[in-house]
């Protein structure tokens, strides 16, 4: 069982409050990396642009 301090369930309502004010397009780029593990180029080909396009 995970136990979590209360600023670690903090740290995460912040992070998902500071995610959700970002564009739709922004929020794609940092879902894919950080929750699906994509690499850089894969979001590029997903997202049809070039790596140095992704700017979240």
């Amino acid at each position: 069982m995970i136990d979590e301090t209360e600023d670690s369930i903090i740290f995460k309502i912040d992070i998902g409050k500071a995610i959700d004010k970002l564009k739709i397009e922004d929020k794609t780029i940092i879902m894919l990396k950080y929750f699906e593990d994509f690499t850089i180029t894969q979001i590029s080909e997903v997202l049809a642009c070039t790596v140095g396009g992704l700017t979240p």
